[in-house]
Order: C-alpha cells, then structure tokens, then sequence
C-alpha cells in the first residue's frame, strides 16, 4: 500500500539581519511517498497470545515473512491503529503520533507537528547553511520497511517472547520472587530465561529461586504473564 506521510526536518541558517546561525524546523513541501506490505490474516497467522493480571487485553502476535508482528496502537493504552484512521491523521497532519511512532519529528515543539505550526520559507534567512532532510526521510523510509498492514490493521515487528525470573529485596520475603513474560534480556542467562514453550522448566526454576532465598511467599510462583504458543515454528530463541 502507498501512503504519503507529512514531516519536517531541520535547518541550520542566519536570519536575515542577524550573524549567527539558529536551528529551525521546516515542514516539508510535499509528503513523502512510502510503501507498506498488505497481509490478510491467513498470511499472518497468530503466533503467540498473551495475557495477564497486568495486561486490559489480550496480546496476539502475528507470523510472517520469518518475523514476528505485533499491532501498532496510536498510544500505549489507546486503540489498535486502522488504515481509516492514519489516513485521517495524515490528512489532517493531527498531532497524534503512532506508538512505536512512524512520524519522524526533529527539533522545537516538543517534536509534534501541528495544523498551528508556522511555516518559516527560505526568504526569512540571509543564508542557508544546512539541512537534515535526507536523513529524516531515510530514517522514514527505515521506519516504514518494520510495518505491515494485515486487515487493515498497522502492525510493528517485534521480538520473540520468552519467561524471564526476577528476584526483588533481600530475600525472606523483603521483596519476593516472581516469573515474567517478556521480549527483551539485557544479559540472557538460562538460569533465569526460559523460551515460550518452557513454561514447567521456568515455574520449577522460579521455585528452586524463591526457596533459595526464603521467599516463602511467593511460592507457588505462578507467570505474571502468560504466553500461549499457537505456532510452535515461531519458537526460535535459545538460552544455551
């Protein structure tokens, strides 16, 4: 699908009247054109779902092209984002932005482009030094090849999830111990991350943990979070 995104860029330059050079955000004269894959939901197949006491909602994962997608809402607690929808937000260059953001913003306002926003043109300034318009539309471009539209729904690529164990305080039960889902490990360790389809593994480990440290409490740890493996070819990541 072809879709024009509005954005701006910065420009070093000395306003007229003026010696030293300031930073300015223009908005670009024409929105950029870019390309996102269409799927159908056959094409993507749920992959994972996940749930929990401290998810509103079930989390679906969707499979293809060899990569995970999750759906891009247009902020963290707000609605899935339709096509309708970003079409109306690129119409009306609303100050709405996609979360993970597909706007690329830079410089002033807060980095939000809105309908108020003036436009500043190059006869404001007695010289032009410089420019970051190739980099924002390359980072654009960038931004776009990790969307896909399945069912008219933006969706992100993600990472696979997996369990990770956290211990909290001292031990004897001054914190606890507890079993997480999650996609990211800054260290993997495979005493404490456990792939998707490890559950008992990660819930006899998260055990061993807890009576270790006198977590008493805490036992039976039970998944905060709990992934539901509905495509065993998703499960790729390894701990050893």
């Amino acid at each position: 699908m072809q879709i024009d995104i509005p954005y701006t860029y910065e420009v070093v330059a000395i306003p007229n009247r003026c010696k030293k050079e300031r930073t300015y955000e223009f908005a670009a004269a024409t929105p950029l054109s870019g390309y996102v894959p269409e799927l159908t939901n056959a094409e993507a197949p749920i992959a994972y779902r996940l749930s929990g006491t401290t998810m509103s909602a079930p989390l679906e994962l969707r499979w293809a092209n060899e990569r995970l997608w999750k759906p891009a809402h247009i902020n963290q607690t707000g609605p899935k984002l339709p096509l309708d929808n970003f079409h109306l937000m690129a119409e009306t260059q609303s100050a709405l932005h996609l979360y993970p953001s597909i706007w690329i913003r830079t410089g002033g306002y807060n980095g939000y482009w809105t309908k108020d926003h003036p436009i500043i043109t190059p006869t404001d300034f007695r010289r032009i030094l410089r420019n970051n318009e190739a980099q924002v539309r390359a980072s654009i471009v960038d931004r776009l090849n990790s969307y896909v539209l399945i069912d008219d729904i933006f969706h992100v690529a993600t990472s696979e999830p997996f369990y990770v164990i956290n211990t909290f305080g001292l031990g004897g039960n001054h914190g606890g111990t507890a079993l997480f889902a999650t996609h990211y490990a800054q260290r993997p360790n495979p005493k404490l991350n456990f792939r998707a389809d490890q559950l008992e593994e990660a819930i006899a480990a998260a055990n061993a943990i807890a009576i270790s440290r006198g977590d008493t409490k805490s036992i039976p740890v039970t998944p905060v979070q709990h992934i539901e493996v509905l495509l065993p070819e998703a499960v790729r990541v390894s701990f050893q």
